[in-house]
């Protein structure tokens, strides 16, 4: 399997990434919202743009408060359904808490 994109949803102080050294490693896309405000390279997302992943799709949603940048993902796999399945929502909700 091969990693095509390795996206961060937020940049903050209460995490430490491996993001960029995980997409250098694979070849992969590093990719966080566009309005990112980082001192690095990073592909920029922007909100409603599709990240293809063979029959699944990634969507990215612009979900600030956490952070303005942050982003979550809604993901679509389409050999189950042409329906969304599930969203990776990093640190915007969390159970019976919000970010």
């Amino acid at each position: 399997m091969r990693i095509l994109y390795v996206v961060d949803t937020h940049i903050h102080a209460d995490h430490i990434s491996a993001g960029r050294a995980l997409a250098e490693a694979t070849g992969a896309e590093y990719v966080m919202f566009e309005g990112a405000e980082a001192g690095f390279p990073f592909r920029r997302a922007k909100d409603g743009e599709v990240l293809e992943l063979g029959n699944v799709t990634a969507t990215v949603m612009h979900t600030p408060g956490h952070t303005p940048e942050h982003l979550s993902l809604l993901v679509t796999d389409r050999t189950r359904s042409p329906e969304p399945w599930f969203v990776l929502t990093g640190h915007t909700l969390m159970v019976g808490d919000l970010g």
